[in-house]
């Protein structure tokens, strides 16, 4: 038997060169790098 063709749920993306990096100039993370929220010796600790 052969495959059916998956319908397509979103009409595919507009066809446009993409940048080699990312330029994000205002968006910045919220935590910090070490992806922690809160620094040492506040709040609780999960561990």
């Amino acid at each position: 038997p052969r495959p059916r063709p998956r319908p397509p749920r979103h009409s595919p993306p507009p066809t446009r060169p993409r940048p080699r990096e990312t330029y994000l100039p205002l968006l910045r993370p919220r935590l910090p790098v070490d992806g922690r929220e809160r620094r040492s010796g506040e709040g609780h600790s999960r561990l």
